[in-house]
């Protein structure tokens, strides 16, 4: 229990002498607790994120020093304010589509999509006695799925100056990040979506001086394609 900043300070250090080098601050119901333990990373140099969802809980997050949050804001479409307000504190909006929705679930989208259990690489990996579930559909207007509002909502945000990653949640591994990336795409387009997947996930793990993008002195971590996601996201 956070009975006191010193003792905030105590479980931090304990962490960072494990060899910590980030933080998630997750959902704790007491400002003054989230208040003691972003004073104290930042005191520490550790890195520091959040659980989010709730909008007007990002919010007071961002106010308290925070740097970023992770899942889909519970208010779609965002209005101006917000997106000017994140844009302006730099927090970083870490979205998995998927995971959460103010409306259906968007993984359903993909399950219903395509004959995902089918995929070839994914059948070499994953025992098809594990892809049971992918073959129980959810039929559902498209309109139910609320991924192209979330990705404008995160694309107002950049526009304003704020920053973004991607990044799967579990739930589906492999294929996952590619949905959000095309997810991200329906409002980013492929450039922005590439770009926030990469350089922006990259940045939001403190990475990006070796990961995220090609640079001379960064590490060579290279996807070669025959095809360009650029002419269609789902060539990636």
């Amino acid at each position: 229990e956070l009975t006191s900043r010193k003792v905030t300070a105590e479980h931090i250090d304990r962490l960072q002498s494990w060899g910590a080098v980030s933080l998630k601050q997750h959902s704790h119901p007491h400002r003054d607790r989230r208040q003691w333990i972003a004073d104290v990373a930042r005191e520490k140099g550790i890195m520091l994120t959040a659980e989010g969802y709730d909008l007007e809980y990002n919010l007071g997050q961002a106010m308290d020093g925070y740097s970023g949050w992770e899942h889909p804001l519970s208010v779609i479409p965002i209005y101006s304010d917000v997106a000017k307000f994140f844009g302006r504190t730099k927090t970083v909006y870490s979205n998995p589509f998927m995971f959460d929705s103010p409306t259906a679930a968007n993984i359903e989208y993909w399950y219903t999509e395509s004959d995902v259990w089918k995929q070839e690489k994914q059948r070499r990996w994953m025992p098809w006695r594990m892809t049971t579930f992918l073959r129980r559909r959810t039929l559902r207007p498209e309109t139910d799925y609320s991924f192209g509002l979330i990705a404008q909502g995160l694309a107002d945000i950049l526009a304003e100056g704020g920053r973004g990653a991607l990044g799967g949640h579990g739930e589906h591994h492999g294929t996952s990040i590619h949905w959000e990336i095309w997810m991200a795409s329906t409002a980013l387009g492929p450039l922005d979506a590439l770009r926030t997947a990469t350089l922006g996930s990259a940045s939001f793990l403190g990475a990006e001086r070796d990961l995220g993008s090609l640079e001379p002195g960064k590490l060579a971590d290279l996807i070669v394609l025959n095809q360009n996601p650029l002419d269609n996201i789902r060539n990636t």
